[in-house]
């Protein structure tokens, strides 16, 4: 008996002898504050009536300041993007910083959906002015996603919306370079630009990971260190990417299971009942969960929306005719997490995607919230009880994402539920 309670005792010395050495080593520590912009797509007008009408190519504020961080590259840019639609000034930035006298290298990966690789054809592209990229840039700065064959990955998509500009300074967000995401405003995005040169290299690398040495979703390698950083102050801001980094794993699952108040969700797809199920749980515990989500997704059989809505939370699908197309949390008032990420078994085990989560930076929640709760009170949930005097106009509980519900959704000339037919061609809209 003595001997076996010595034995304990040693061991139990070990651990708490290990326990610092641990600790120390669980942060990059950084010795700057955590440095950023927070850019969100204004919909407002589209929903309040103000800005209506078929969705132009034009260049909104998110757009100017992309375009800003190009212009000011001086040495190296690195683009990873699902594709790029109707922005002639996207195609026209980098052209013109590849052709500077300084000669700026400009490196692009894009999603291919069929085809060869090398076959700019633009039925190839769900963006068909993809192709204008390798038209002006050149097939050598321009490769799509590839399998481990070389051939073109048609089972998975490289859906990244990422930017870094001299491996200092990284754009990230959900919002793609197309006339319906930066250009017109009409989808629901978030954009960060961060100016802090240790993340920024972090996702160079994954862009170098895909351009340069080939390897895409499966094929990609981890990161050797994946501790998080720690800024001055107190931020502390992790990087995953996808598959590789078990993104649903070891960031979303725990960005939820950390909630403990409040959780505020917007999200263009759920369908992965892992996530669901956490959700469900942070309820049981006492958390405030709340969904926005949208319309299109609302209308697919793996949705997990109305079984959510069953287990607590409070759940609105949108009505604005544009997408909700934001994959990004806020919880407990500090803690964000935002990237190009659904939570779907596609977007964590089989796309490439990125996710970041900022912890214990008040500002940027504060920021992100502000924008949510715009959001939210522009959904005004219709019980079905027809006593309801919340709002002169309520929404549905699952509004058709091309439906006369759907405001200006029969008229922005886009087939908002991909089904072939665009505004009065559809049944929802006559």
């Amino acid at each position: 008996m003595a001997h076996s309670r010595w034995i304990r005792l040693v061991c139990l010395a070990q651990v708490l002898a290990l326990a610092p050495l641990a600790g120390a080593a669980s942060y990059q520590d950084v010795d700057h504050s955590f440095s950023f912009e927070f850019y969100a797509t204004d919909v407002f007008p589209w929903i309040d009536g103000s800005r209506s009408g078929a969705v132009k190519d034009t260049r909104g504020e998110m757009a100017k300041a992309l375009q800003s961080m190009i212009t000011g590259t001086r040495s190296r840019l690195e683009v990873a993007l699902y594709g790029t639609k109707k922005q002639g000034w996207f195609i026209e930035s980098l052209r013109k910083l590849a052709n500077r006298r300084e000669s700026v290298p400009v490196e692009v990966v894009v999603d291919q959906r069929v085809g060869d690789v090398g076959d700019w054809n633009p039925d190839n592209f769900d963006y068909s002015d993809t192709v204008e990229l390798a038209k002006t840039l050149g097939d050598e700065a321009v490769r799509p996603d590839v399998d481990a064959s070389g051939a073109v990955n048609v089972n998975s998509i490289m859906h990244n919306k990422f930017v870094v500009a001299d491996r200092k300074k990284v754009w990230l967000g959900s919002a793609n370079v197309s006339h319906t995401d930066m250009g017109s405003d009409y989808n629901v995005n978030v954009a960060l630009l961060l100016k802090n040169p240790e993340i920024a290299r972090v996702y160079s690398d994954e862009f170098r990971q895909m351009f340069h040495d080939r390897r895409f979703s499966t094929e990609k390698m981890a990161r050797d260190d994946q501790r998080p950083f720690r800024f001055k102050d107190g931020t502390i801001a992790e990087v995953y990417f996808s598959p590789q980094d078990d993104t649903m794993n070891r960031a979303i699952l725990e960005f939820i299971r950390r909630s403990s108040k409040t959780l505020d969700i917007a999200m263009f797809f759920l369908t992965d009942m892992k996530a669901a199920t956490a959700l469900k749980d942070a309820v049981k515990r006492g958390v405030k969960v709340r969904l926005i989500y949208d319309a299109l997704a609302g209308a697919h059989a793996a949705s997990k929306h109305s079984w959510l809505r069953d287990q607590g939370v409070d759940v609105r699908v949108e009505n604005w005719g544009g997408k909700m197309h934001m994959k990004a949390a806020i919880s407990d008032g500090a803690d964000v997490l935002l990237g190009s990420v659904n939570w779907s078994s596609a977007g964590a085990l089989k796309n490439d995607e990125n996710t970041l989560v900022v912890r214990r930076n008040q500002k940027l929640a504060e920021q992100m919230s502000a924008y949510y709760e715009k959001l939210w009170a522009t959904l005004e949930d219709d019980s079905g009880d027809g006593d309801s005097d919340r709002s002169a106009r309520r929404v549905p509980r699952n509004p058709r994402a091309e439906g006369k519900e759907s405001i200006n959704a029969c008229r922005d000339g886009i087939d908002n539920d991909h089904d072939g037919l665009v505004d009065s061609e559809d049944d929802g809209c006559s």
